[in-house]
C-alpha cells in the first residue's frame, strides 16, 4: 500500500504566506531602485507650448538588474531607474543631452556614464530606450560592459515597452 503524506493546511497556508511576502519584498526592493526628481505630467494633460514629453525607458534585462541608472538631462536630474521602468517628463523642445550613469563601480571609483544627445520638436512625445551593453563592441576600444546606451523609439515601439514597464513614482526630496 502507498502512503502519501501531503502537508497540513496550515503548512501549505504558511508556505503560500510565506512566498507571497518574498514576492513582494522583491517587488517592494525593485521598486525602491526607481524614482523621479520632477513632477511626473497627467497621462491625459496637453503639452504645454514649447516642450515636448519624454519617456526615458529601461528594459528588463539581465545586465546590470540589480544595479540603477542615473538619467540626467541638460545637467538636470530627471530621476533613477531600475529594470523594467520609466520616467516621464515634459521638457523644453530642442537639443537636450541625456547623461546616464549606471552605478557599477568602474575601476576609477566612479560609474559608468554614457551620453546620448535628443532633439526635441514642440508638441512631441519622445520615447527613448536605455539598455546597458552585455559585452564589449569589438570596434570600440572604450566600450564596456555596463556602458548604458539610449535609443530613440518609434511612437507603437515606444508606447508598448512603456505600457509593460511601470513608472517611477515622484520623490522630489531626493
Amino acid at each position: 500500500m502507498n502512503v502519501t503524506l501531503l502537508p497540513s493546511r496550515s503548512v501549505r497556508t504558511r508556505s503560500l504566506g510565506s512566498a507571497l511576502l518574498a514576492f513582494a519584498f522583491l517587488l517592494g526592493g525593485c521598486a525602491s531602485d526607481s524614482y523621479q526628481r520632477v513632477p511626473i505630467p497627467e497621462p491625459a494633460a496637453a503639452i504645454p507650448a514649447y516642450h515636448a514629453r519624454v519617456f526615458v525607458v529601461r528594459d528588463d534585462q539581465v545586465v546590470g538588474r540589480d544595479r540603477h541608472v542615473d538619467v540626467l538631462a541638460s545637467g538636470r536630474s530627471i530621476g533613477r531607474l531600475g529594470p523594467a521602468s520609466f520616467l516621464c517628463w515634459d521638457q523644453r523642445a530642442g537639443d537636450v543631452v541625456l547623461q546616464l550613469i549606471f552605478d557599477r563601480p568602474a575601476p576609477d571609483g566612479g560609474g559608468i556614464e554614457g551620453l546620448s544627445r535628443l532633439t526635441l520638436t514642440a508638441g512631441e512625445t519622445a520615447y527613448v530606450r536605455i539598455s546597458l551593453q552585455s559585452a564589449p563592441e569589438l570596434s570600440s576600444e572604450k566600450a564596456a560592459v555596463g556602458m548604458p546606451t539610449a535609443e530613440r523609439l518609434s511612437e507603437a515601439e515606444g508606447r508598448a515597452i512603456v505600457d509593460s514597464s511601470a513608472p517611477a513614482p515622484f520623490d522630489g526630496s531626493r
